[in-house]
C-alpha cells in the first residue's frame, strides 16, 4: 500500500515529476565542444543566492546505483569518472572508471552529438582544459560535469536522437525472469536493485532503500534479490523518484522529530497538505502562531473530496536500508475531525496568551533542557500515530511529562498540563467515561482526590505566597511537589501545620478566613488523604494543581507567566 500510494502520487499529475528513466540533477559546470569533439570551453550553471552559489538543474538519463563496483552514469557524473582524475592516487581504477564513462556512449553514437563528446574523451587533452578559469574549482570539488555543444541550447543527454535511443534502451531486458509486480499486478521483468533514496537525515549520503536484499537469510525460494519482492521498473522508478522529492529538505511534504522524518502528501486536498506542517514544527516566529493559523486555514478550506486519502509515512535511518516506523492513510475530512478532537483535548486555561502548540514544542517539554536530541524516537512515534488516529495517549508520555515535572520542581507548565489533560481525557473518552473528562479551566465539580488534592497543594502554595511577600528561595512547591502527588498523606501532614505558621503572618484577616474556607471545603471533598496516588491520580494532581494557580490569577485577566513557553529552544 506504501509503494501503491506514492506511485499513485507521482502519476497524479501535481508535481510535474521527471519522465521514466530521468532525474533531475544540479550540475555546475557544463564542458562545451564543438562538432569536431574539440573542447572550447567550461560553463558555469551557478547563480549566487544570498553567499551561496546555486547550480541549474538539468534533467538527465536516471543516476546508476553506484556501490563498491564501478558504475558510470551516462553523458553525466563525477570529475574522476568525466575526465578520469585521480582523486584518490588509485590510478588504475581512475582508468576504468573512465573507461566505464566512455564505453557507455558507445550505443549511442548513432547520435551525432554523442559521437562528438565520444570524439573529445578519445583524444582527451586535459591540458586544454587546465588553463579554463573554472578548472581549479572542478579539481578542487570534483562536482558534476555534463556536456554541451557550441552554440545548442540543450544538453548531449537531451538530444532528440538520443532520447529516443535512450528510451528504446530502457525497454530492452536481459532479464528472462518473468513475474507478477506486486504495486501494479502486471507481469513484468522485476528490478534487481530498486534505485537509491537519498537525502534521508541519519541515513548515509549515497542513499538508501526501502525494498532491498543483501544477506541469503532475507531471501527464499532461491530468487535474487529484488526478485524475492518483485517490482517493475517503471513502478521502482516511480515511488523512489516520489520519495526523493518528498524527502527534499525545502519543500512543504516533510518534518524531523528527533531521528524520525515524517513524510505526508494528498492529491486534491491542497490547502490541508500545505499547512500540515505547522501543526508539527514549531515556528522561529514569536509574533504570530503559525500553529492557530494554520488550523484557521485548514478548517476553512473546502478543496478535498471524498476519495482522497491523506497519507502520513513515517522513516527511521538505518545506514544503507530504511526503516518505516509509521504509515497512515485517511481521508482528509476524517483526518481534520482527528485534529480538531487533538486541539481540543490540548485546551487549557492560557490558550489565548499562548496559542494552540506544535507536536514538537509539546514534546520538548518532556524533555532534559527542552532539547529534542534527549527525546525518544518511540514516542514521537506513539504520540504522532496518537494525534493522527483519535487514539489514547502512551503511558509513556504521561510518565515522561511527570518525571519532567518532579525533576524540575514542581514546573507545571501551560504545555505539560496541557498534556496530561489530553492523556487523561483521551483515556476517559475510549473507556466510555465521557463525563469524567477534564474540563480547560478550574472545575470546582471535580472530586477525584488527585484532582482535589493537587487543588489544595496549591492553595498552600498561595498562602506561603502571601504570608512572605519577599521572593523565597525554596517554595512548597519546589520542595514538597514530588512527594505530594506519590505520597500525599506524608507530605500533607507537614503542610498543614506550616499552613498554621503561614496563617499566622497574613496581616489581612480577610484572607486569613478566605484560606481556612477553601482548605475546609476541599478536605470535605476527599476525607482522608490516601498514603499514596497511582500514576493517573498524579495526572490529575498535576492538572488540579495547574488548574487553581491559573485561577489564582483569574483576577488579572492573564495566566500565570509561563517562564518555559517563554523559552528559547535550541
Amino acid at each position: 500500500m506504501i509503494l501503491q500510494s506514492l506511485c499513485q502520487f507521482y502519476r497524479s499529475g501535481c508535481i510535474e515529476f521527471a519522465p521514466f528513466g530521468f532525474e533531475e540533477k544540479p550540475v555546475p559546470f557544463l564542458i562545451v565542444i564543438n562538432d569536431a569533439g574539440e573542447f572550447v570551453s567550461i560553463e558555469d550553471t551557478r547563480q549566487t543566492v544570498g553567499k551561496r552559489k546555486i547550480s541549474q538543474t538539468f534533467q538527465v538519463p536516471q543516476a546508476v546505483k553506484k556501490t563498491s563496483g564501478i558504475s558510470a552514469n551516462l553523458l553525466w557524473d563525477v570529475a574522476e569518472y568525466v575526465l578520469g582524475l585521480d582523486f584518490k592516487e588509485n590510478p588504475e581504477k581512475t582508468h576504468k572508471q573512465f573507461s566505464a564513462f566512455r564505453t557507455r556512449l558507445e550505443p549511442f553514437c548513432e547520435d551525432d552529438e554523442v559521437q562528438a563528446v565520444h570524439c573529445f574523451l578519445a583524444g582527451l587533452n586535459l591540458l586544454c582544459l587546465q588553463k579554463n578559469e573554472h578548472w581549479q574549482e572542478i579539481v578542487d570539488t570534483n562536482c558534476l560535469l555534463s556536456f554541451k555543444l557550441e552554440g545548442r541550447d540543450h544538453l548531449v543527454c537531451q538530444s532528440g536522437t538520443f532520447l529516443d535511443l535512450y528510451r528504446q534502451s530502457l525497454e530492452n531486458h536481459s532479464e528472462s525472469t518473468f513475474l507478477p509486480c506486486l504495486v501494479t499486478g502486471d507481469i513484468t521483468t522485476p528490478v534487481l536493485l530498486h534505485p537509491a533514496i537519498k537525502k534521508l537525515p541519519g541515513a548515509q549520503s549515497s542513499g538508501a532503500n526501502i525494498v532491498s536484499f543483501n544477506l541469503p537469510a532475507f531471501t527464499s525460494w532461491s530468487k535474487k534479490q529484488g526478485h524475492n519482492a518483485p517490482t517493475s521498473q517503471h513502478a521502482a522508478f516511480e515511488y523512489t523518484t516520489a520519495l526523493n522529492y518528498l524527502l527534499q529538505p525545502d519543500n512543504e511534504h516533510s518534518i524531523q522529530v528527533g531521528n524520525r522524518t515524517f513524510l505526508f502528501w494528498s492529491e486534491t486536498a491542497k490547502s490541508l497538505q500545505s499547512v500540515f506542517k505547522s501543526f508539527f514544527v514549531e515556528s522561529t516566529d514569536s509574533e504570530t502562531n503559525a500553529v492557530d493559523e494554520a488550523y484557521d486555514i485548514a478548517f476553512q478550506s473546502q478543496d478535498c473530496c471524498a476519495e482522497d486519502r491523506f497519507n502520513v509515512l513515517g522513516l527511521a535511518p538505518n545506514n544503507a536500508r530504511i526503516s518505516v516506523c509509521l504509515w497512515h492513510r485517511i481521508r482528509p475530512d476524517e483526518l481534520l475531525n482527528n485534529l480538531s478532537i487533538w486541539f481540543e483535548d490540548l485546551a487549557m486555561k492560557g490558550l489565548e496568551k499562548f496559542g494552540r502548540s506544535s507536536l514538537e514544542r509539546l514534546l520538548r517539554c518532556t524533555c532534559l533542557q527542552f532539547k529534542t536530541k534527549y527525546l525518544s524516537d518511540k514516542l514521537t512515534v506513539n504520540v504522532l500515530e496518537s494525534m493522527l488516529k483519535g487514539s489514547r495517549l502512551p503511558h509513556s508520555l504521561m510518565v515522561a511529562v511527570l518525571n519532567r515535572i518532579r525533576a524540575d520542581e514542581g514546573k507545571v507548565s501551560y504545555t505539560r498540563a496541557s498534556l496530561l489533560k489530553a492523556f487523561i481525557n483521551r483515556k476517559y473518552r475510549h473507556e466510555g467515561k465521557n463525563n469524567m473528562q477534564l474540563t480547560t479551566a478550574l472545575d470546582e465539580e471535580n472530586n477525584q482526590t488527585g484532582y482535589v488534592l493537587g487543588r489544595l497543594f496549591s492553595v498552600f502554595e498561595r498562602l506561603q505566597e502571601e504570608a512572605h511577600r519577599s521572593n523565597l528561595s525554596t517554595t512548597i512547591s519546589s520542595r514538597y511537589f514530588g512527594g505530594a502527588s506519590i505520597r500525599p498523606q506524608s507530605v500533607f501532614n507537614t503542610l498543614f501545620k506550616l499552613h498554621i505558621h503561614h496563617l499566622r503572618k497574613l496581616q489581612n484577616p480577610g484572607r486569613v478566613v478566605n484560606f481556612r474556607q477553601m482548605i475546609g471545603d476541599l478536605m470535605q471533598k476527599i476525607g482522608n488523604i490516601p498514603s499514596h496516588l497511582s500514576s493517573e491520580q498524579q495526572c490529575l494532581f498535576a492538572v488540579g494543581y495547574y488548574h487553581q494557580r491559573q485561577a489564582f490569577y483569574s483576577s488579572n485577566k492573564e495566566p500565570e507567566i509561563d517562564d518555559e513557553d517563554d523559552h528559547e529552544f535550541e
